[in-house]
């Protein structure tokens, strides 16, 4: 049974997804997924660091900071973001992971792996509540590593701070192959890819599989040039 603040959370959501998008907006823009917690999705064609990227520069053109909260060592290229426009001076990165233990038997090296993957996700979620309770973020990425997840008490403290200081959460995942993600606080959730289109041009989309406002189904995609590290 979920806590009572997480269902409490659910209802209020529930209700403010009734309103409506202004027509003609942009689905996925920092101005439509403020106060939402979002995820997005990517496979192996993944573009989730140009999508993030974009959100980041929207940020920041807004006069917001941005911060990049990871769980784990794979994460964006930071000249590829430079390139791409992104004052790096104003984005902080926080690493939320556990130091490695040492060699251990098979059983208790999976234990000590969930226990640190628990551990993880205490350490992003309370990192990314502090950057909201600042009041100076208006998007907060989190990179979850691919078996890491956040519990419904968790997302709804995440999602009372965006309501509360008009940001943007966004959680970052890898596909899953029994597609459970984040749960029902979730208001919107996508998957991203990109191909080539000429050198040095790539074509990222992204593809909604659900939002509580629109309705699923809605795609959108923007051409990029940039290194094929970011894109």
């Amino acid at each position: 049974m979920e806590p009572a603040s997480a269902l409490l959370d659910l209802r209020l959501q529930r209700a403010r997804d009734l309103q409506p998008r202004p027509r003609g907006s942009d689905p996925w823009s920092l101005d439509a997924l403020r106060g939402r917690l979002t995820e997005l999705v990517g496979g192996a064609d993944s573009a989730n660091i140009s999508v993030a990227s974009r959100l980041i520069s929207q940020a920041q053109m807004a006069g917001d900071l941005g911060a990049w909260v990871a769980t784990h060592r794979d994460v964006f290229f930071p000249p590829d973001f430079a390139a791409a426009g992104i004052d790096l001076n104003a984005l902080p990165v926080v690493w939320a992971f556990p130091p490695e233990d040492g060699a251990r038997s098979v059983r208790r090296a999976g234990q000590e792996r969930a226990s640190r993957h628990a551990r993880s996700a205490r350490v992003a979620v309370r990192a990314a509540e502090r950057l909201l309770r600042s009041g100076a973020f208006g998007l907060i990425v989190i990179d979850l590593a691919r078996d890491l997840s956040l519990d419904a008490a968790s997302q709804g403290r995440l999602l009372r701070l965006a309501e509360h200081h008009d940001a943007q959460v966004l959680l970052l995942r890898r596909r899953r192959g029994d597609e459970r993600y984040s749960g029902s606080l979730v208001g919107v959730r996508a998957q991203s890819s990109c191909r080539q289109v000429a050198p040095g041009r790539f074509r990222v989309t992204i593809t909604n599989t659900k939002d509580k406002r629109e309705g699923p189904g809605w795609t959108t995609s923007e051409e990029f040039d940039g290194p094929p590290g970011l894109y």
